[in-house]
């Protein structure tokens, strides 16, 4: 049961990058002027974070069954998610603000930000698809040598 848990919760925060990225954030940027995207994805980005966040917590207490290297890869991510909404996030929105203010379209701080910010997507997509991967390899191998999962 927990491995469904598990499995579920990580599916879908993985589910929801993918579809913001591949969705969402081309849509919103082909349709809005500048301006207006960024103000619509300023909206999107507190609620996509904060979907993370419960479903990471979801996987991590469904991890907490088993302590092994499954609950310090989400607790890592936990921390990841929990910076890119509470710290990065507002910094990139500053340095954006801040570019506006002057006119600019481009600012060498808001594209580091948001290089970081991509950065932090990839390695969470990257390690939520790589613990799925690895878990349900290791619950599918550990029932059919009919040991269950230690």
């Amino acid at each position: 049961m927990l491995d469904t848990v598990l499995l579920t919760a990580t599916g879908m925060w993985l589910g929801a990058m993918v579809f913001f990225a591949a969705v969402v954030a081309p849509t919103v940027f082909g349709t809005l002027e500048p301006v207006e995207a960024g103000r619509m994805i300023r909206r999107v980005f507190p609620k996509y974070y904060l979907f993370g966040l419960v479903c990471i917590t979801v996987a991590l207490l469904a991890s907490l069954a088993r302590l092994n290297w499954w609950t310090a890869a989400f607790a890592l991510l936990l921390g990841i998610t929990a910076y890119a909404r509470q710290i990065l996030m507002p910094r990139i929105n500053t340095a954006r603000d801040a570019m506006l203010e002057k006119h600019e379209e481009h600012s060498p701080a808001f594209t580091r930000l948001h290089k970081l910010s991509v950065q932090h997507g990839e390695l969470i997509g990257v390690r939520l698809s790589g613990a799925a991967a690895g878990h349900k390899h290791k619950t599918e191998s550990a029932r059919r040598a009919g040991q269950g999962v230690p």
